[in-house]
């Protein structure tokens, strides 16, 4: 528990005669969240080029209806899905909730990805308006997607030429 006895023993001589409170915190972290926001959402916006999503806000509903239902009942006893926050959610549950969505990806795109290198390119201090090169990528071929341009091909000009 103590890095050093002399923490233990700093510790001890400012807490001796007070109350002690231990609180657990058990909230996911600053970076789970970041990544999911930052690195996720927009992965799976930019693979779903189908969804009508206006923005990465209705995206987000979407991933957390289909990875994080919740279930209530309407006044007739049918069973209803909705959509849950992630706000009440542990730290080893949202890590679960991050994991169900990513293998997702993994899946069915063969997109992998990484916390530790969207991180490293957050903090490599980006410019405006740079885009993760990954959500780069996927972002063209999803623009190319909404226009019906067929994968692969960069789009055919006038008269057939490219």
């Amino acid at each position: 528990m103590w890095s050093s006895d002399r923490t233990r023993q700093l510790f001890l001589e400012k807490a001796e005669g007070k109350d002690l409170v231990i609180a657990v915190d058990d909230d996911p972290t600053a970076e789970m969240r970041r990544f999911f926001e930052g690195a996720v959402v927009p992965a799976f916006f930019y693979l779903h080029p189908k969804a009508g999503w206006l923005d990465f806000r209705e995206c987000r509903e979407a991933i957390k209806t289909e990875f994080l239902p919740g279930w209530t009942r309407d006044t007739k006893g049918k069973r209803l899905r909705y959509t849950r926050s992630t706000t009440g959610l542990s730290k080893t549950k949202f890590r679960e909730f991050i994991d169900k969505v990513t293998n997702y990806l993994r899946d069915n795109f063969q997109e992998i990805l990484d916390p530790e290198e969207f991180k490293a390119w957050r903090d490599s201090g980006p410019l405006v308006g740079e885009v993760y090169p990954q959500h780069a990528r996927l972002k063209a071929a999803w623009e190319a997607a909404r226009m019906g341009i067929p994968p692969g091909t960069r789009g055919v000009g006038r008269r057939g030429k490219k």
